[in-house]
């Protein structure tokens, strides 16, 4: 790997606070190509993949929602999350937190708005999920601080007013099943929900009983229907 590219990508990073917002698309079409072009990984190819990471994290809040889907799309082409190292998660979650959590809980987050208005192949909540997975919950004293504020994230997508229509929008069980069992176990994480949250969070879960009992109940008739006949 070219160690002067590297060396420029080092430079980038030092001035990624000071980088101007229209820049953003730049740097993450520039790393999406680098990873289309990514045959094998090497130390080199790592710590350029950290760099770049590292320098969308340092970005301040955007709407290029569309340009960072996709980038996560193209990510999820090359790599597993379960693969990824800490040096590279880390600033990956703070770049998720920066740009889509709530900063104002008396203002609409638009960034996580128009986050959820991607129904389908959304890249970035497949990632949000994946990262999920990875923390565990079994020790929650020794939860890192990276980790606490992916959580803090989870918080805002799960009781966002436009989480009930991605969610119902979605057209497979598995997403639906993964969303909610993630949903079970954050809110044991947090005590003090307030108003608005926990009707949010009843809002949604409701919509899906209500959509989904009706088959509960007949795949339910089905089988003591079918025991009957067993039976007879």
């Amino acid at each position: 790997m070219n160690f002067e590219f590297y060396l420029g990508a080092k430079v980038w990073l030092n001035f990624a606070p000071l980088l101007d917002i229209d820049l953003f698309p730049i740097v993450a079409n520039s790393f999406e190509k680098f990873l289309k072009a990514l045959n094998q990984t090497s130390d080199w190819t790592d710590r350029i993949i950290e760099v770049y990471w590292q320098i969308l994290a340092n970005f301040q809040r955007n709407e290029f929602i569309e340009v960072t889907n996709e980038l996560f799309g193209q990510w999820e082409c090359k790599y597993k999350w379960k693969d990824i190292p800490v040096s590279v998660m880390s600033p990956v979650i703070h770049f998720l937190f920066r740009q889509f959590n709530t900063q104002d809980p008396h203002i609409t987050n638009e960034n996580l708005l128009s986050l959820l208005k991607l129904f389908e192949t959304n890249h970035v909540m497949n990632a949000v999920y994946e990262i999920f997975t990875m923390i565990d919950f079994a020790d929650t004293n020794n939860i890192g601080h990276d980790n606490k504020m992916f959580i803090h994230l989870l918080y805002d997508i799960i009781t966002h007013e436009s989480f009930q229509k991605w969610i119902e929008q979605q057209n497979e069980e598995e997403t639906i099943t993964k969303w909610l069992s993630l949903t079970s176990v954050i809110v044991q994480t947090k005590t003090d929900w307030n108003n608005y949250e926990l009707i949010a969070l009843l809002s949604w879960n409701g919509s899906l009983f209500m959509k989904y009992a009706p088959l509960i109940n007949s795949n339910r008739n089905t089988t003591v229907n079918g025991e009957d006949d067993l039976v007879m």
